[in-house]
């Protein structure tokens, strides 16, 4: 993982890593809501979400309720979803260079990482193909065990596609095990914080963590 210190640098370009249910969501809209309020920076909201995967998923659902890696394979799905990834983090260049502009991600380049870990997919190919992306400023990743994933999964409102699976604990013990992975091989490049704290408290390390950054901490 270390090629990956090449990527481009990006000012303040913050992502948010971490298994569904860790937070990532609710800890993103309560950190641009208090950066906007102090009123010295402008904070946005950058999530990644793949068109070409969502078409996959369209072509898949012909063969009737099926998910598209049964139909077109996993390396086809993380392929291009990770081509998706380097062509919309273009985009995110509009941001350089300013100091008062902050941009939060989920679902980039460490989660990606995580599915070509998680699937056998870390081939130097597919390594290639991310070290176009734009690298973050900042990488937090959120820890939470696998059961209190499920548990917060199972009580909201909207669906997780974990949730779909034949063992739902097993596959996002999966899905866990290879992000801890990724994480362990970039090293001090990324700040683990106890998803299992509250809400408050991660946002108080979150601005701590920014403003450290702002200082070159």
């Amino acid at each position: 993982m270390q090629k990956f210190n090449s990527f481009r640098s990006f000012d303040m370009l913050i992502e948010v890593a971490g298994i569904d249910g860790s937070g990532k969501t609710t800890l993103i809209h309560a950190a641009r809501k208090r950066i906007n309020e102090l009123g010295q920076a402008y904070a946005y909201e950058r999530p990644f979400q793949s068109e070409g995967v969502r078409l996959l998923e369209a072509a898949a659902s012909r063969a009737g309720r099926c998910r598209p890696y049964k139909v077109f394979g996993h390396s086809t799905v993380e392929a291009v979803r990770a081509v998706d990834l380097v062509a919309r983090s273009a985009l995110l260049h509009m941001y350089k260079g300013s100091n008062v502009q902050h941009a939060f991600c989920d679902g980039y380049v460490v989660e990606q990482l995580g599915r070509f870990r998680q699937f056998g997919l870390a081939t130097a190919q597919n390594l290639e193909i991310l070290k176009f992306a734009t690298q973050p400023d900042i990488l937090i990743y959120l820890r939470l065990p696998a059961e209190q994933a499920i548990e917060r999964m199972r009580g909201r409102p909207k669906g997780d596609s974990l949730l779909l699976e034949d063992d739902p604990l097993a596959a996002t013990q999966k899905v866990i095990s290879a992000l801890e992975e990724v994480i362990a091989d970039l090293g001090s490049g990324v700040i683990a914080l106890d998803a299992t704290q509250s809400p408050d408290r991660l946002l108080t390390e979150v601005m701590q963590i920014i403003e450290r950054s702002q200082h070159g901490a």
